[in-house]
């Protein structure tokens, strides 16, 4: 990512040489063609027009930067899909199941987005729930200031989850570290332990387990 903005940063910068040279290209061509005796001054220097140019710039990329960390995180939007499977059981037919993920608590100042969204998705009265992964940035630990308000999350036959790629620990435990792996299993560990035990979901360590034990919970119900 940061051999893309490495590019993109020189790449806005030509573009900018390029508009201030069309420009200046433009004035001395209609001198020309006016025939005027007087002398065409351009009004604002090459480097004037650059600094401009890369303080517009900046003042988009950071608005956008800051919306998106601010207000867009949270723009929580809900798409209800339809879903017409083949020789699906009569008893399924009707099913509502709320799919969501990277919930990335360890980025939140409070726990009011939270609330927001659980509260939205608790208003669908939902016959399942499935969290697909990456509840924390780094560490199970950044759950735990937020187990009262990830507790809210229900649904009829339950909560079931899987892990993300940030929930075990990747991103925070080195691989050239002492006692790598003994972490990283410590983290895995809690984290089944904090989802199973306090959140009451039912954690899976796959996809696969994940829907397999949902379907099989279904068939012992007989929804």
């Amino acid at each position: 990512i940061f051999d893309m903005f490495f590019y993109l940063s020189r790449l806005i910068g030509c573009l900018w040489i390029i508009a201030y040279d069309l420009r200046r290209l433009f004035i001395w061509t209609k001198a020309k063609v006016t025939a005027d005796k007087e002398t065409t001054k351009d009004g604002i220097t090459r480097k004037k027009f650059l600094q401009m140019g890369a303080l517009g710039t900046f003042g988009v990329f950071a608005s956008t930067f800051f919306y998106g960390m601010l207000r867009g995180g949270y723009n929580y939007t809900i798409h209800y899909v339809d879903l017409k499977l083949n020789n699906l059981p009569k008893n399924f037919e009707g099913l509502k199941i709320v799919q969501i993920s990277d919930q990335h608590v360890g980025s939140f100042l409070s726990s009011d987005p939270l609330e927001e969204a659980y509260a939205m998705v608790n208003e669908l009265k939902p016959d399942l729930i499935f969290f697909t992964g990456d509840l924390v940035n780094d560490i199970t630990e950044e759950a735990l200031p937020y187990a009262e308000t990830l507790k809210k999350l229900k649904a009829k036959y339950g909560v079931y989850s899987i892990l993300g790629n940030h929930d075990y620990g990747d991103y925070f435990y080195q691989p050239n570290a002492p006692d790598y792996e003994k972490n990283k299993a410590h983290n895995k560990e809690l984290m089944m332990k904090v989802q199973n035990e306090v959140l009451d979901w039912k954690a899976m360590s796959s996809l696969t387990k994940l829907l397999k034990n949902a379907l099989l919970l279904l068939q012992f119900l007989e929804v």
